[in-house]
């Protein structure tokens, strides 16, 4: 497969940021991966299961490359890929930023992606971030993923025939470097494999909240019903139902303080629907109770596998 860019830089190298590096090794995608460590054995580990190619402490060492004096030589193209928790995204984009402006490498450009799931909060934070001409940034949602976390869970293929979200800073590109980045970073997801859709951040983190962070809550509130003496009586069904709350405490809450706005009004959808079962289990409909049932396996079916 043709290379899209000529350097990876993937910060946090884990589940998804080792997936990355893993499916762009599988289909050839660049020439060099470079991993930024600020754990020697995080390092190490991602270097033998060869999700890097290259591993860094340092925002300086990650985005340095040995200088061409042929002035014929084609510009090296650098794909960012910011794989940290959603709080922590902002701030590694002004770092890098900085750097750039230390560094001074007008021959390479700089196209700088996210994995986070919520984005209206980054994208409303980034809108006078003022990027130099040779970086632009895009954000992007790879709809994958586990409740397992590290680079040793990492999978080539976990991007699959999955949906990959990719949100503008603004609604409509006002410059041709917008959108070549849209276009290429774009192309990037849909060669590991994802179906690419482009939304606004707002309409993402309203499609998100009821998809993925409201069954992340419930997940997570159906597990706080159990005592502990009701363990032994959890079938396949609530364990299929509390995977989630295996996940990390310290990612969701990031999650749900960045995305609150969405998810309330997604609780409130629910509420009301709860608010419905509890009416047609007190009349004892039971025609209603099998109305709602085949409502909503029609729409489980829909989903496919």
């Amino acid at each position: 497969m043709e290379k899209i860019f000529s350097n990876l830089i993937i910060s946090g190298v884990g589940l998804l940021g080792g997936s990355v590096g893993l499916a762009v090794r599988k289909y050839h995608l660049v020439e060099n991966i470079r991993g930024l460590f600020r754990s020697a054995p995080r390092a190490q580990a991602a270097l033998d299961l060869g999700a890097v190619d290259e591993a860094v402490s340092s925002w300086k060492e990650a985005l340095s490359f040995p200088s061409d004096s042929n002035s014929s030589a084609p510009e090296r193209s650098v794909l960012i890929v910011i794989a940290v928790p959603v709080a922590m995204i902002r701030e590694q984009i002004e770092q890098i930023l900085q750097t750039l402006e230390e560094i001074g490498d007008p021959r390479t450009k700089y196209y700088i992606t996210d994995v986070g799931s919520t984005k209206e909060q980054l994208i409303r934070e980034l809108d006078r971030t003022v990027f130099p001409e040779n970086a632009v940034y895009v954000g992007s949602h790879p709809i994958a993923g586990s409740e397992k976390t590290g680079v040793e869970n990492a999978s080539a293929e976990l991007f699959e025939e999955k949906t990959a979200v990719i949100t503008p800073i603004q609604k409509e590109c006002d410059s041709p470097k917008e959108e070549e980045a849209l276009h290429r970073i774009g192309h990037f997801w849909s060669s590991l494999g994802s179906w690419v859709v482009f939304l606004s951040a707002a309409e993402h983190d309203r499609i998100l909240a009821k998809t993925s962070h409201l069954p992340h809550l419930l997940s997570v509130s159906l597990t706080n019903t159990l005592e502990k003496c009701d363990f032994p009586f959890a079938g396949t069904g609530f364990l299929g139902m509390s995977r989630l709350a295996a996940s990390s405490s310290e990612i969701w809450s990031d999650i749900f303080m960045a995305n609150r706005k969405s998810l309330i009004e997604s609780i409130i959808r629910l509420e009301n629907i709860l608010d419905c079962w509890k009416s047609v289990l007190n009349d004892q409909d039971r025609n209603k109770i099998i109305t709602l049932l085949e409502e909503a396996k029609k729409k489980r079916d829909a989903l496919g596998s």
